[in-house]
């Protein structure tokens, strides 16, 4: 089959098709796509004209999608989708390495991420946001990061390559005029009578899960609370009584007057430790993506110890 011969419905053709066929309204369509409403109409006409069936039924109150419209719809979906992503996977960014980390740790205070993101070493207009697991991972899914630092582990995908690349040490923060803030470690069936601030789930749904099942183990139950969206509030609110907060170590440097660090009694050893996950495409969209990726190895093949412990 000669495909260059052959007469084919153009790209403007199927977009229109497409919008009708979800908004089931042509004005709605028409504003979706920014154009007026007789050549969104000439466009639908030729389309039907080109394949010789009608695609939609339509009257003054409403708009149907025909049987052969509805074989044809997730068609032109499909076939737009595929269209976009190959255009996107050819195309030379104009724009810096865009890195996304997760907000759950502070890179700067951790040895083998820390010379990673200095403005020396970072190459020229290279972007980092600080988001939520689950923010990351939804940005990633758009195209809107070439490279995620992530505590989280996704759902598998073939063009996706996920690595787990650290793992970070949680701390217990309490009230220094708490008794438990006294030993040498932490210990949940200690400090049952204060409150756990707990982050939400949709935050990082999978270390969520994994502390949930650890937390189901303890022999005393604990009254958790919501933490709030600020890490020095809640940090103000352990240093009055509070409660108590579980932490990556990374994010525990601040000292404050009333606050204690402690790590988790060995009894608990991994089962709160938080995951960190390189997340990548298989195929790199971004010319500097591989040498940021070779630094990391290099950086995380070096032996390091915790700034906070």
């Amino acid at each position: 089959m000669d495909l260059i011969k052959k007469k084919l419905p153009s790209i403007k053709q199927l977009t229109c098709f497409l919008a009708v066929a979800q908004e089931l309204n042509f004005n709605r369509a028409a504003q979706r796509l920014d154009m007026s409403q007789p050549p969104l109409s000439r466009h639908i006409q030729a389309l039907e004209h080109s394949l010789g069936i009608a695609l939609f039924s339509r009257d003054t109150h409403s708009v149907h999608l025909t049987e052969a419209g509805k074989r044809l719809e997730p068609l032109v979906r499909q076939w737009l989708r595929d269209l976009s992503n190959d255009l996107e996977s050819i195309q030379i960014p104009n724009h810096g390495l865009r890195i996304g980390v997760t907000r759950m740790l502070n890179l700067h205070a951790m040895p083998a991420f820390q010379p990673l993101f200095t403005p020396t070493a970072l190459a020229p207009h290279t972007l980092v946001h600080h988001l939520s697991s689950t923010q990351l991972l939804d940005a990633f899914k758009h195209h809107h990061f070439d490279v995620v630092i992530i505590a989280e582990h996704p759902h598998h995908r073939a063009d996706w390559h996920l690595a787990h690349v650290y793992t970070e040490s949680m701390l217990m923060v309490l009230p220094s005029h708490h008794a438990a803030s006294k030993a040498a470690y932490f210990d949940f069936d200690a400090s049952a009578d204060l409150p756990l601030f707990w982050f939400k789930r949709q935050h990082s749904p999978s270390y969520y899960d994994e502390c949930e099942a650890a937390l189901k183990l303890l022999t005393q139950p604990l009254i958790r609370i919501p933490e709030p969206d600020d890490s020095l509030i809640m940090l103000a609110q352990v240093a009055q009584g509070q409660g108590m907060a579980l932490m990556p170590s990374s994010m525990c440097g601040l000292i404050q007057q009333n606050l204690s660090y402690l790590a988790l009694h060995p009894k608990y050893q991994g089962a709160f430790d938080l995951k960190i996950f390189l997340l990548t495409r298989a195929l790199a969209e971004h010319p500097q993506q591989a040498a940021f990726i070779e630094q990391l190895k290099q950086a995380l093949a070096t032996p390091t110890k915790p700034l906070y412990c």
